[in-house]
């Protein structure tokens, strides 16, 4: 199927007038295309993608790991300069995902519901630390940052960045997160140690393997380094930060 945008025009209304519209963000259906009453406000952008259906939160579960397969699986071909374009995932979010972004970002009871809109449903500026906000390109940025073709499971570093939300909340904050090289390297150490019967680490040992890490960048330059080396300096990370 074509991948289409919403008009730049279009979003940049939609994201002035957030406050005014919080109530359209508790409909069940989307509106996006009776609120602008014409068919302008889309365009083809000349990529193609997937079809795809989107596992909406059951209970406990909100298939975060299943949805990142779908939609990586389905834009893998999204290079970053595309993939930072809000225009895409603005028609996202309020078009072709609007049930499944009601189920997992639902809009009530929020203390700042007008904030919670322009992270979740927009792009809150064009650099990539924007795609780990919202509700879709997040999914996306998971599977870019993770996926190993070389792997048997190709998502199993996923798995892990997914496993616990502290890994994932303190891990992409950090800069050097967007490297693959230490992404990758970060995350099969982490596995390595869990298949070692090793508990993941909790949300104050990891922050603190976080801070080795930026400590260790500052004596060599961790992706000049072979992938045994940075293991292995990374595994003394760990060691240190438990």
């Amino acid at each position: 199927m074509n991948l289409y945008g919403i008009r730049e025009a279009y979003s940049s209304r939609l994201k002035s007038n957030i406050s005014a519209n919080i109530e359209l963000y508790k409909k069940d259906e989307p509106w996006i295309s009776d609120y602008f009453k014409d068919d302008n406000w889309f365009i083809n952008t000349g990529l193609s993608m997937n079809v795809v259906e989107l596992l909406k939160p059951y209970k406990n579960n909100l298939y975060d790991l299943e949805n990142t397969r779908l939609i990586y699986d389905a834009l893998m071909h999204l290079k970053v300069s595309q993939a930072i374009d809000e225009r895409i995932w603005v028609y996202l979010t309020h078009e072709t995902f609007w049930g499944y972004m009601r189920k997992r970002w639902p809009m009530e009871n929020k203390k700042n519901p007008a904030k919670f809109i322009k992270d979740r449903y927009f792009l809150a500026s064009n650099n990539d630390r924007a795609l780990i906000r919202n509700g879709i390109s997040r999914l996306w940025w998971y599977g870019h940052i993770t996926y190993d073709s070389e792997r048997v499971d190709k998502y199993g570093l996923t798995k892990i960045l997914l496993s616990k939300q502290d890994i994932a909340a303190n891990l992409l904050e950090r800069s050097f997160s967007r490297n693959k090289n230490i992404t990758h390297a970060v995350l099969s150490v982490l596995e390595d140690n869990e298949k070692a019967g090793k508990p993941l680490p909790d949300r104050e040992h990891f922050r603190q393997l976080m801070k080795q890490i930026n400590l260790l960048g500052g004596f060599s330059v961790l992706d000049a380094l072979e992938s045994g080396e940075l293991k292995e300096l990374l595994s003394k990370a760990l060691g240190d930060a438990v």
